[in-house]
C-alpha cells in the first residue's frame, strides 16, 4: 500500500512497469496494490494500458478507522522510489507513519534515520530500472514470521521520530 498525493518523486510508473514485467515474465503470485490518496490520470491510465487494474486499486483519500483498517491489512508499505531533484537521500513523512504502525515497506531512497542494513525495509536503486518484483516477494517472505518486527518498528519511530527525540538531538 501506499498513503500519498502522487508526485514525480514517488515512482510510481516505475512500479507499475514493474509489476506489469512480472506478470508478463510469468510471475504467479497475486500482488494487490492499494493506492490512497490523490493520483495523476497518467498513472490511472498506465494501470489500464497494462490491464492491471484487478492488482491496482486508487482508493482515494482515507482517514481514522477506514485507513487505519487498510494498514491493518496490508503487507507492505511503498515509499518514494524515483529521485527528488536528483538526490539520492531523502526523508518522507509517509516512511514515519510506516514505522509507527509496524509496516515494513520498499524504498528508493537513501534515509538519513536508518541505514540500507534496516531488516524491515527493502531498498531499491533509484534509477530507471524497473523493480524485481520477485525480490520484493522474497524480502517479505524473509520478514513475514517475525512475531517482533511490528513492536520494533514501533520502537524505532518512538526512539527517532517522535517530537521529543528530535529536540533532543537539537538541545542535547
Amino acid at each position: 500500500m501506499s498513503v500519498s498525493n502522487e508526485r514525480y518523486y514517488h515512482g510510481y510508473p516505475k512500479l507499475i512497469h514493474s509489476l506489469y514485467d512480472y506478470y508478463k515474465t510469468d510471475g504467479r503470485r497475486r500482488i494487490i496494490i492499494k493506492f490512497v490518496g490523490d493520483f495523476k490520470t497518467s498513472t490511472k491510465l498506465l494501470v489500464d494500458k497494462y490491464n492491471l487494474s484487478q492488482h491496482v486499486f486508487f482508493l482515494g483519500k482515507k482517514s481514522g478507522e477506514e485507513l487505519n483498517e487498510i494498514y491493518d491489512n496490508a503487507d507492505l508499505g511503498i515509499g518514494a522510489l524515483a529521485p527528488r531533484a536528483g538526490a539520492e537521500y531523502g526523508s518522507s513523512i509517509k516512511t514515519k507513519e510506516y514505522f509507527a504502525k509496524g509496516l515494513p515497506f520498499i524504498n528508493g531512497w537513501k534515509e538519513y534515520a536508518f541505514d540500507d542494513s534496516y531488516p524491515y525495509v527493502k531498498r531499491f536503486s533509484l534509477n530507471e530500472e524497473n523493480i524485481d518484483f520477485k525480490e520484493i516477494i522474497s524480502f517479505y517472505e524473509s520478514i513475514k514470521e517475525d512475531k517482533n518486527m511490528k513492536e520494533s518498528m514501533r520502537l524505532f519511530a518512538e526512539k527517532n521520530y517522535t517530537w521529543k527525540s528530535q529536540f533532543e538531538k537539537i538541545f542535547l
